[in-house]
């Protein structure tokens, strides 16, 4: 298995990123590794939906966990191949209004872990700017400063 961890401290409130979060419209928006999405229900534990990674075919999803203003996990199955990847988008809300977000990955599959890493090392690249502008428009619906220089990066 490979994982792989960021998390930010923006100044959005919960609410406002799980705003952008809920809504699948937005993702591209805010996350330049996919080119279309769609899914086919309420964004809500179970529903399933159709992802196109920039550059690549369409991937079937499945949203497995969604929590107003604390987060959602989805899992995306590579046909064929028994490769799962998950990504968990978790939001803490901080005493004084502002988030820590946290997006993690995790490759699973009967491949070798050199595989695993090269999938993991493809995925995962644009995670730290994909937050970034997340943040920033989660931050300009709450009305906001969201300064980069001064957000604490892990």
């Amino acid at each position: 298995m490979w994982e792989y961890e960021h998390s930010i401290v923006p100044a959005a409130t919960p609410a406002s990123i799980w705003q952008l979060y809920s809504d699948v419209s937005t993702w591209p928006e805010w996350d330049a590794g996919i080119a279309a999405i769609s899914i086919d229900g309420p964004f809500a534990a179970g529903t399933m939906g159709m992802i196109t990674p920039s550059g690549q075919a369409s991937l079937p999803f499945t949203t497995l966990e969604a929590d107003p203003e604390r987060g959602f996990v989805d899992e995306t199955e590579i046909r064929g191949a028994g490769i799962l990847i998950r990504f968990e988008h978790r939001i803490v809300a901080l005493p004084d209004g502002r988030s820590r977000l946290t997006h993690s990955v995790a490759i699973r599959g009967p491949i070798p872990d050199a595989v695993a890493s090269e999938i993991g090392a493809g995925v995962s690249a644009g995670i730290p700017q994909t937050m970034a502008t997340l943040a920033q428009q989660a931050a300009a619906r709450d009305g906001r400063q969201q300064s980069l220089a001064r957000m604490p990066w892990r």
